[in-house]
């Protein structure tokens, strides 16, 4: 065991392992870094995969890590509470006890020891009971017989080739659904497909996309039967063979349920002043559509619907914008909609080639951002945004835009009048998932900037540098300060601005320097140089984290290696 590793372990097992609050976290690791040898340099922790790669609320689940922690126990750290992670008797193994009040979807984990951290992994709570695949399950002939629906079944696809089978047992008139979370929330390197067969085989549904590359299928039983959910893929980046995909990485989650699954909500957003009333869109909902009433909730920026009744988490934005639904469609496939600006419009296309037209009052010169969420959202429409004026002549268009699958654009009025956003799906296509966001806002003078990447390591006396990603928005001008927010007393950051011209008007770097040895969370917050407002945080990005809000960046700075045999 290394220098200090008891003492250090000792003091683990007195602190809470998850939702640690940053400052206390900071204290912990400076006190944790006073028993540091300055003599020697140790391996760091790692760790690559974990499975199952999710568990229920309420229940303590035992999971697989392929981890290297060379400094005795770690301790876990994660973006929200409601994890408890504690070794178990055979290596490499922990129980995890998900808190019953935990809010269900994915959270952001990493475990620290006294000199390192992990990169991020990913841990999903749901509120479903929990099955792990079992194999042999091959073929229609070597299944795995799923006993109970609902459920999820954590599985992997282990080698290449495999294709996963359950059985499933669906009564007359009941609709099955199918879906799979791998790839868009788990980082899973698979394109997967679901079918839904026969037992000899008869292909009865198909799906291969419909939230990013993750697929979903509903089958409705005309009588009692039996039938086989069967879940293969293809690599997430093409490759040059041709075969099903396979590998240690290539897990998932394949939800199963007959009854009542939440998609989405109409309107996708709600309102800071006024009550909003969600219209829940889904399989196996009543009818008429379940209707939710949310107060205005004007101190908080995000609102956040989970049930265990309907299977859903859904995260929505909480706006001071007018937010708006979309009628039903008429007999020409259009919907007609007079909005304010600004607005937030939440739609859904029901019928083949339809489009949603939004009438607004613009005067000459007004330059208004425009833009459609839905694949971002992870819903399939794929976009496509037009402005016409009151004659329905054709003015600007976007398909995608930043090589995003989501159009936006800006749009400078030519004269006073009434104009349109149109909106509508590239290929026509249309569905109970075809749901999207359009906002439309005068273009402000605005920035958002991004640290690239969530894990930086260093030696004493060396500087570790952390990119920033800076965009500017409807001619933001002002030069841009960028620092540390109230670093420890260990380290050493001078701010770095970004100009509003020249090489560091898109990008700038931070360097950081310690005096000694540190390993625990930082912050990056930046703010208009001269300005007196507020800091505010700068959100982390790469390819560790999908749709969450990470503001922690983690520093480990290690004593320099002595040349001392």
């Amino acid at each position: 065991m290394m220098p200090f590793a008891a003492p250090i372990a000792s003091m683990c097992n007195h602190v809470c392992t998850v939702g640690l609050q940053r400052s206390f976290t900071i204290a912990y690791a400076m006190a944790i870094l006073t028993l540091m040898s300055l003599a020697a340099q140790a391996e760091l922790p790692t760790w690559t995969r974990t499975f199952p790669p999710g568990g229920q609320l309420g229940q303590t689940v035992e999971v697989t890590v392929n981890a290297s922690f060379p400094n005795g126990v770690p301790t876990f750290w994660a973006n929200e509470p409601g994890l408890d992670w504690k070794p178990s008797e055979a290596a490499g193994k922990y129980q995890v006890s998900i808190a019953s009040d935990a809010i269900p979807g994915v959270r952001y984990v990493r475990a620290f020891d006294s000199l390192g951290a992990t990169s991020l992994q990913r841990f999903v709570i749901g509120s479903l009971p929990e099955v792990t695949e079992q194999k042999p399950n091959q073929s229609v002939k070597q299944i795995h017989a799923i006993a109970q629906v609902p459920c999820v079944v954590n599985g992997v696809l282990d080698e290449r080739g495999d294709v996963d089978h359950f059985g499933v047992r669906v009564l007359q008139g009941q609709t099955l659904v199918a879906s799979v979370m791998a790839e868009r929330l788990l980082a899973s390197p698979i394109d997967a497909c679901l079918q839904i067969v026969t037992p000899s085989g008869h292909v009865l549904a198909q799906n291969l996309d419909a939230s990013g590359l993750d697929p979903e299928l509903t089958w409705t039983a005309t009588q009692d039967s039996d039938v086989i959910v069967r879940v293969f893929g293809f690599p997430a980046t093409p490759d040059s063979s041709i075969t099903l995909a396979g590998g240690e990485m290539y897990f998932y989650r394949l939800t199963l349920v007959t009854g009542p699954f939440v998609t989405a909500t109409m309107p996708l957003a709600v309102s800071s002043t006024t009550p909003t009333e969600l219209r829940l869109i889904g399989h196996n909902l009543a009818t008429p559509a379940v209707m939710l009433p949310v107060p205005a909730l004007n101190e908080v920026s995000t609102y956040r619907f989970s049930s265990t009744d309907f299977v859903s988490s859904i995260t929505l934005p909480v706006l001071a914008d007018a937010v708006l639904v979309t009628p039903e469609p008429g007999e020409d496939g259009r919907t007609h909609l007079k909005v304010p600006v600004p607005c937030c419009v939440s739609g859904q296309l029901r019928t083949a080639r339809q489009q949603d037209r939004f009438e607004f009052m613009a005067t000459k010169g007004t330059r208004l951002a425009i833009r459609i969420e839905s694949r971002k959202l992870g819903y399939p429409l794929d976009g496509l945004l037009q402005v016409e004026d009151a004659k329905g002549t054709r003015l600007a268009e976007s398909d995608d835009a930043d090589q995003q699958p989501d159009p936006q654009l800006v749009w400078a009025a030519p004269d006073d009048g009434t104009y349109a956003a149109v909106v509508s799906d590239l290929n026509g296509f249309f569905g109970s998932d075809y749901v999207y966001r359009l906002t439309i806002r005068s273009e402000t003078s605005e920035y958002s900037a991004t640290v690239t990447g969530d894990l930086f390591a260093g030696e004493v006396g060396k500087a570790i540098e952390i990119p920033i990603k800076v965009e500017r928005l409807g001619g933001f001008s002002s030069a841009i300060e960028f620092s540390i927010d109230g670093p420890p007393a260990a380290i050493r950051c001078e701010p770095v601005t970004s100009e509003a011209e020249g090489e560091t008007s898109k990008s700038v770097t931070l360097k950081v320097n310690a005096e000694m040895p540190f390993n625990g969370p930082i912050r990056v917050v930046s703010r208009p140089k001269g300005s007196e407002g507020a800091f505010q945080s700068v959100a982390i990005t790469g390819p560790s984290i999908t749709g969450a809000l990470i503001t922690d960046v983690w520093l480990t700075i290690q004593a320099v290696a002595s040349s001392n045999p």
